[in-house]
């Protein structure tokens, strides 16, 4: 199992924290605090009014809390996870990390505790690492739309109280499917086990019974499925990504072929055109057509020398011949 992460509990007392939430940016604070928040933003330069106003906005929150606790308007102890990840939101842009861990979150924390002493808190002030951020901010955003969902039920009782609430329930469907692949059954982690208690949350809620356009919430995926497509995947590669992978010896020896023999008719017409056109129509192939005439009828009148030659020996031959005596003897029985 993973190491415990403090962080993640933050979401058991969500409906008190949401009460306290508006009063993050109130910003009145005594001297003292002043006084301490202008010094401590004196550490980030030109980053220095920024560190000075939600430094206010911290401790001013913080002496909220006592009061609402004082009034038990809230009750619960349990604030520091989300007094951290709050922080750390608003913080989330300051570039100087070395700076908030060495200064900003010690100092504060022994200013703040100070204020939180009688009753019970003690805040632990953090930077969140980036991977658990984005995981809270993904809980945050699901207990954050069914918070809402709750409360427009309540506001809206004398009216159709399930016109804007199936839109929170819509909405956390569409958050919780999204992330709940990364969630395989053997695998126990707090942000895993954080969507299962909001998916059992969520589950038990039937104001508005079944809203036609939420989706259902998707079951975990099994982690031996999960292995099995990864290495099918890898096996088999997307056929539109990688086309070639898939055809086989004799598909691309025929696709060679089908692109090689146009190209080389393409190359011979060419090449038969340029000469045509190079014996026909410049001066270069007209003294090329002469030499070849010439050629020619040089070549005839020695084929007629020749046989006129020819004939003259047979003649000759012939009337040799005719005048030849034969002298045949016969000899009597």
């Amino acid at each position: 199992m993973d190491d415990e992460n403090e962080d993640y509990n933050i979401f058991n007392d969500f409906d008190e924290y949401k009460i306290l939430e508006p009063r993050r940016t109130y910003n009145t604070v005594g001297y003292d605090d002043k006084f301490f928040c202008d010094d401590l933003g004196t550490k980030f330069g030109n980053r220095r009014d920024k560190i000075i106003n939600h430094c206010k906005h911290f401790l001013s929150l913080c002496s909220e809390y006592t009061v609402m606790r004082a009034l038990q308007t809230v009750k619960s102890q349990n604030i520091s996870g989300i007094m951290n990840y709050w922080l750390n939101c608003d913080l989330r842009d300051i570039k100087e990390k070395h700076i908030l861990e060495s200064d900003f979150y010690p100092m504060m924390m022994v200013q703040s505790n100070e204020k939180l002493k009688n009753f019970g808190c003690t805040l632990d002030l953090h930077t969140i690492k980036d991977n658990d951020f984005n995981n809270l901010k993904t809980l945050y955003n699901l207990y954050d739309n069914l918070y809402k969902f709750n409360m427009d039920v309540k506001v809206n009782r004398q009216q159709d109280i399930c016109k804007n609430g199936c839109h929170y329930k819509a909405q956390c469907a569409k958050v919780y499917n999204t992330h709940i692949d990364k969630c395989p059954i053997n695998k126990n982690s707090k942000f895993c086990n954080e969507l299962e208690n909001f998916r059992k949350k969520y589950s038990r809620d039937n104001t508005c019974g079944t809203c036609s356009e939420v989706p259902s919430l998707k079951s975990r995926p099994s982690e031996g499925i999960t292995e099995k497509e990864t290495a099918e995947e890898m096996q088999n590669p997307d056929p539109i990504l990688n086309p070639v992978s898939n055809e086989s010896g004799s598909d691309i020896s025929f696709n060679k072929d089908y692109v090689i023999i146009p190209v080389t008719l393409c190359i011979m017409f060419g090449l038969f055109l340029f000469l045509f056109l190079f014996y026909k129509f410049t001066p270069l192939g007209s003294v090329l057509r002469a030499k070849i005439m010439k050629k020619n009828i040089m070549l005839n009148n020695i084929d007629e020398e020749e046989n006129k030659s020819v004939l003259e020996n047979y003649e000759t031959e012939h009337i040799s011949c005719g005048n030849t005596p034969y002298h045949i003897a016969y000899h009597s029985a």
